[in-house]
């Protein structure tokens, strides 16, 4: 398994993970496209994190569709978060 922390891409004492810009800048700084291909990825996010924004999300994962789905089933695969 691959980890990768997103902390880096939050403002500075911000709570939340906003805007599909950041996704996207967080997704190329992380190489996320060339990880996806080597197995499950772990998104450390920080233990002060509140949520993280559906336009956030999105940028992270829009280049992804297939780390989102195996076989052509809507089980998610490849990705997983922890604290």
């Amino acid at each position: 398994m691959i980890e990768v922390s997103i902390a880096d891409y939050k403002g500075k004492n911000a709570k939340i993970f906003t805007g599909r810009d950041n996704g996207v800048i967080a997704r190329k700084e992380l190489k996320l496209e060339q990880k996806e291909k080597e197995g499950v990825i772990i998104i450390k996010i920080p233990n002060d994190t509140w949520g993280i924004n559906p336009s956030f999300f999105g940028g992270l994962f829009e280049k992804a569709p297939e780390c989102l789905y195996l076989n052509n089933k809507k089980t998610p695969f490849g990705v997983s978060f922890i604290q």
